[in-house]
């Protein structure tokens, strides 16, 4: 059995999940509180005039890049593993015609593209919130105001990779403990540890802690270190994934 054919059966096995559910709705979250905070508070649209798209994205991409999509990969890894330690079918996965590589390897891709598609939905969902509006104010003129494509696309970019450590990450905890709180509560404790590094603890050097990657891409003052973050963290996602699937087959989803 090839990879193709592993990795759609994987596809197939998160379809009407909560994997799912949670990377639609999930991603519908920023959009919804900022509509919400927009239509209720006195004055919240009028701050967007000067410059609508820039300062609109900024706000709503920061909190999804920084504080949501952590969030989402820490629950979303927890979930993907628990299909099959919930369902007991380990031994039916080790017992097809497939290698414990390929199985590995198309539940990590099947991750990222769950964390991929979560990141486009957000992007859809605010231009759809961005749209609505500028049907409600018609000032903000968003048609005819300028958008940074090139400055939009690259930040998505480093976004996910920079995302590749934490869920490289979280993978191999969540393959690796049975009982699901484990790998839930290791990520919130880091990750939070990863907000007071970046903006408590300046002194500290965060380049190799993955937990303040996305904090980092996200708000401004770190704009010199992206090279060297997205470079760790390419390093520590090839790292984690083969310590991970050295341990993977040594278990083979014991737990």
């Amino acid at each position: 059995m090839n990879l193709a054919i592993t990795f759609r059966s994987e596809l197939l096995k998160t379809k009407r999940t909560s994997a799912f559910y949670l990377t639609v709705f999930g991603a519908s979250f920023i959009t919804l509180m900022e509509l919400l905070e927009m239509l209720t508070t006195s004055d919240s649209v009028a701050r967007l005039y000067p410059d609508p798209w820039q300062i609109y994205f900024r706000i709503s991409l920061q909190m999804m890049i920084g504080m949501i999509l952590p969030l989402y990969m820490i629950l979303i890894c927890t979930l993907l593993a628990q299909i099959e330690f919930r369902n007991n079918t380990w031994k039916q996965v080790f017992g097809s015609p497939q290698s414990e590589v390929a199985v590995f390897i198309s539940k990590f891709l099947n991750l990222q593209f769950l964390i991929f598609s979560f990141i486009l939905l957000n992007v859809i969902f605010l231009f759809l919130g961005a749209f609505l509006l500028n049907s409600i104010d018609p000032k903000l003129d968003l048609f005819h105001k300028y958008l940074d494509w090139q400055h939009l696309l690259t930040l998505l970019s480093k976004t996910f990779v920079c995302s590749l450590a934490i869920s490289s990450i979280q993978f191999w905890m969540s393959l690796r403990f049975r009982n699901f709180i484990l790998p839930l509560a290791i990520g919130f404790v880091l990750w939070f540890a990863g907000i007071m590094m970046t903006f408590e603890y300046k002194t500290i050097s965060k380049e190799w802690y993955p937990y303040s990657y996305l904090m980092m891409i996200a708000f401004p003052g770190f704009e010199d270190k992206h090279s060297t973050l997205i470079l760790n963290a390419l390093i520590l996602t090839f790292g984690f994934l083969i310590g991970g699937f050295w341990d993977f087959k040594r278990r083979k989803g014991k737990g």
